[in-house]
């Protein structure tokens, strides 16, 4: 099913009496799997939705790990148990051993692959044996080529990068964002990656700025010098650039003709180049741009890159001596190809209002001073310092005067720390009147009691309790309640809890011990409980000591707080035979 037209979509038309034959179902199943396909690409994207870490096992093996990602046409591609190779049997490698052009770096790639399975007897007679099944799989390979399309990351929406220079084991990148403010500030980021070159790299050029200025002036000057970076396959250069003018127009950066001056170590290397980039000066709101930009676009843009594209899992930096190879580093995802999903957005949402309300602390003076009450509620609400719910009690057949109910623990997801609950109770499940305060100041009611709320500031949760104070027959009681957070009280998130397995990763050698050691961050050290993912992944002690298996392989080690449930952590230990 290597189907990678899916418009427009056919299905079946079943009728009494209809003669169903191979292309039918064919049909069938290409519907079901086109239609989720395309939802797959055009809400979810393309990349590592989880998983897929490649970690070096040794100086020429690597490890996939599991994990699930989409590819360019909405195709699943699941990894579900590690896949460890040595780097010269995986498909590719070959050919960039031969290369005479030597460079210290390849991509590891990966695409979407299935196989025909289970041979069995055709009964037309035609052709003797067929195959029963399609198993999905993945394809695994190594390349020096870069992806030809910037589609395949998300950045490509708000920015553009382009190659200035490429050659002498250097390339040189320019990106800038697509879109600016009139009168705000767009950045240039220059990229300069080492991709062999043994000696220092040097070079300058000057571009010439329409609709910009850096520090005042409509030239920019651009300089490198390797000396002056720590050590790298990979360097950075910003430059903050000012839109001058006032309304919407097309800025641009363009190479000044025979600027660019490049040498290696102290000899000068001839070399010309020419770019211009531009951007789009806009008036109104960037994000609001961005959001309707994509809209507009992303069909014919995810329609017409519907060719076959591979998602680039890792750069291999090698390091080579004639037959023989080195790995000397990983940089994982290197063109930064992940599904951005509703768990991740919900993240980003909790840790930018984590980041407004610390802005707001820190602000000089009490942000609700001098605000009327229906201002300060507002600002309450807005900061998402404020939540409501309501839940309610089942009291049986009643209960008599003095007889206490107590709710089950709730979560009021305002954080950890100090939070006011209010509540209000209503006779029954039905009832319109809710009464908040002491139920005595009312003389017609046929259901009193008393409320009150316990607060587990160390959990982010609290408790509802309920006194009768005079007998009922009532069974169901509703009760709402608000909680309630005031900005210039410390916060302290769940966010900021961690718990760390020191070291990060291990390597270790069969029947080897180690003591692994925990590292708490935002909390005090609680107990912890050790495990071991593998039932022949080894032991380990309560202690944190840990004890190799006989069977080399790669196996994880997690361990769990007793005192929080979600503070948990794990760590992958590569074990070889000691040979």
């Amino acid at each position: 099913m290597k189907n990678l037209k899916y418009f427009p979509f056919e299905r079946n038309k079943y009728f009494y009496g209809k003669l169903l034959s191979v292309e039918d179902f064919e049909v069938e199943q290409r519907y079901m799997n086109d239609k989720r396909r395309v939802l797959n690409r055009f809400l979810y994207g393309t990349g590592i939705v989880c998983g897929m870490n490649v970690l070096v096992v040794d100086d020429t093996t690597i490890s996939v790990e599991p994990g699930l990602a989409l590819d360019f046409s909405g195709r699943e591609i699941v990894i579900d148990a590690p896949v460890t190779r040595r780097l010269s049997v995986i498909e590719g490698f070959e050919n960039f051993r031969k290369a005479e052009d030597v460079k210290g770096y390849l991509y590891l790639c990966l695409d979407y692959d299935e196989k025909e399975k289970e041979e069995v007897h055709n009964v037309t007679g035609v052709v003797h044996t067929e195959y029963n099944r399609y198993q999905e799989g993945f394809r695994l390979y190594v390349t020096e080529r870069e992806p030809s399309t910037e589609n395949l990351s998300a950045g490509a929406s708000y920015e553009k990068t382009r190659v200035l220079y490429s050659g002498n084991g250097i390339r040189i990148k320019q990106t800038v964002p697509r879109f600016a403010a009139a009168g705000g500030e767009a950045e240039l980021k220059v990229t300069v990656e080492n991709i062999g070159q043994i000696l220092p790299i040097h070079f300058s050029y000057e571009l010439e700025l329409t609709g910009m200025e850096w520090e005042g002036r409509r030239f920019l000057k651009a300089e490198f010098r390797e000396e002056d970076y720590e050590k790298s396959h990979s360097y950075e250069i910003c430059y903050r650039l000012k839109t001058i003018t006032s309304r919407e127009a097309a800025a641009s950066l363009e190479t000044v003709p025979g600027s660019f001056e490049l040498s290696l170590g102290e000899q000068a290397e001839e070399a010309e180049v020419s770019q211009k980039l531009t951007l789009q000066v806009i008036c109104g709101d960037l994000k609001e741009k961005l959001i309707q930009n994509y809209y507009e676009s992303a069909m014919d843009a995810i329609v017409r890159n519907n060719y076959q594209q591979s998602i680039y899992l890792a750069k291999l930096f090698v390091i080579r001596a004639g037959e023989s190879y080195i790995i000397d580093s990983v940089k994982p995802v290197p063109f930064g190809q992940y599904v951005y999903n509703n768990m991740l957005s919900d993240m980003m949402n909790r840790l930018y209002l984590k980041e407004e309300r610390e802005r707001r602390k820190n602000t000089p003076g009490d942000f609700s001073k001098n605000l009327p009450d229906s201002e300060k509620f507002r600002a309450l609400l807005e900061g998402g310092n404020i939540t409501s719910g309501s839940v309610t009690m089942d009291l049986g057949m009643g209960g008599s005067k003095g007889q206490r109910f107590f709710s089950e623990e709730l979560s009021h997801n305002l954080g950890l720390g100090k939070v006011r609950i209010f509540l209000g109770h209503c006779m029954d499940i039905e009832d319109k009147e809710v009464i908040y305060g002491s139920p005595e100041v009312f003389e017609k009611m046929s259901f009193r009691a008393e409320t009150a709320a316990r607060v587990n500031g160390e959990k982010g949760t609290f408790q509802i309790g309920l006194r009768l104070i005079e007998p009922t027959m009532t069974r169901f009681v509703r009760i709402d309640w608000m909680a309630v957070r005031d900005p210039a009280d410390p916060l302290h998130d769940m966010e900021e809890m961690e718990l760390f397995i020191k070291p990060g990763i291990l390597h270790m050698k069969t029947r080897e011990s180690f003591f692994l050691k925990t590292e708490f961050h935002g909390t005090e050290p609680t107990e912890v409980v050790w495990s071991v993912k593998e039932e022949v992944g080894g032991s380990i002690e309560q202690n944190g000591k840990y004890t190799a298996p006989n069977l080399p392989g790669i196996y994880e080690v997690k361990v769990q707080s007793t005192v929080y449930e979600r503070l948990h952590a794990s760590i992958f230990i590569i074990v070889r035979d000691e040979d």
